[in-house]
């Protein structure tokens, strides 16, 4: 994709404000900060596009979902993310999703995770764990990626935690 006139001007005036925070702040550690900054040009590059996606999301489809940088210990990076969103709610600009993170036993909370194996059916790298108390609103801006649906055994046990998690009387599959 060739850039127009506007986007270099602005990637000229970025990389200028750059290197002035840099001397501004006395900023040792660059790599952090470009990082940074680098996930700040992105986001306005996003937030300025007008064009969201026109995607046909199901719930429980599994898809890469950039999360960026965040604060502190929230969920970063791009990632695999159950859509907790139905139908009617995917229509719009947003979606409703329960991240998926590296599934480690020392971490694992049997009140908020689920385990979710790897296999042919859900298409995931590793084992993982949906994490429910990091269920969130995203722009469809953010979505990268289909890689595929969850199993009905694993739906049926994020059912079960949503109910308990969520203090549903009762969550029905769609």
């Amino acid at each position: 994709m060739e850039k127009n006139y506007s986007q270099k001007k602005f990637e000229e005036k970025f990389l200028l404000f750059k290197i002035n925070f840099f001397e501004l702040f006395n900023i040792k550690d660059k790599k952090n900060i470009f990082n940074f900054l680098n996930w700040f040009n992105d986001k306005i590059i996003i937030n300025f596009n007008k064009n969201t996606p026109n995607l046909k999301l199901k719930k429980w489809e599994i898809y890469f979902i950039n999360l960026w940088i965040n604060i502190w210990s929230e969920l970063n990076k791009q990632r695999p993310c159950l859509i907790f969103s139905d139908w009617f709610f995917n229509n719009w600009k947003t979606v409703v999703i329960i991240p998926l993170k590296s599934y480690e036993w020392k971490k694992y909370n049997k009140n908020i995770n689920i385990f979710i194996k790897k296999s042919k059916i859900n298409n995931l790298k590793e084992n993982s764990m949906a994490d429910l108390s990091w269920i969130r609103q995203v722009s469809k801006k953010r979505i990268w990626l289909f890689i595929w649906n969850i199993e009905e055994w694993d739906l049926l046990k994020i059912n079960k935690k949503l109910t308990k998690f969520l203090w549903l009387k009762k969550q029905t599959v769609n």
